[in-house]
């Protein structure tokens, strides 16, 4: 498993780290703004962010299906399995904040 994030790459293992965090956050998101001391992370930073990380997550799997086309077997199977695990974050990421869309809508 140490290998697996060891071969994610600095830049790919902070994404990912990150919207770890925003998949732990969405229970604390609150309804109403607050613009100051750290309730402003819960109501208006990681609202924000969600969306964004909604689609680079998709750019980063369709990045890593290009990057994986003219390489050897070893190389394309820890792409594959880098998408695989993009998509399961993926969908943690919108049943986590799901609720919390469905509080603004209704």
């Amino acid at each position: 498993m140490f290998n697996f994030f060891k071969s994610l790459g600095p830049l790919r293992f902070v994404l990912l780290l990150s919207v770890v965090i925003l998949i732990l956050a969405a229970p604390f998101v609150g309804e109403k703004t607050v613009m100051h001391g750290w309730q402003m992370m819960t109501t208006v930073i990681f609202p924000v962010m969600v969306p964004m990380y909604f689609f680079v997550l998709p750019l980063d799997m369709t990045m890593c299906g290009i990057l994986m086309q003219d390489k050897p077997q070893s190389v394309r199977t820890n792409y594959k399995r880098i998408i695989w695990f993009e998509v399961g974050l993926l969908l943690l990421l919108l049943l986590a904040w799901l609720p919390f869309v469905y509080r603004l809508i209704g």
